[in-house]
């Protein structure tokens, strides 16, 4: 059942990050090495911001440098 509440929960959230911010293409890296489309995305999904660009390579951090565009 909990499962089933976060599971909506992180729907409903990226539904409204999607809607509430622009999708314009700025990457921004956030401290949990994930790469956002942009700053309001980051901010949306309450990630912590690091620094503007791609974040460094999954080689070169261990990571998933993958894309999140929401």
């Amino acid at each position: 059942m909990k499962l089933l509440i976060f599971a909506f929960a992180s729907a409903k959230s990226k539904l409204f990050c999607d809607s509430a911010c622009e999708h314009n293409y700025a990457p921004v890296c956030g401290t949990n090495g994930q790469t956002y489309t942009n700053r309001c995305l980051l901010d949306c999904r309450g990630a912590t911001f690091a620094h503007k660009g791609v974040c460094e390579s999954a080689q070169e951090s261990g990571q998933d440098d993958s894309t999140t565009e929401a």
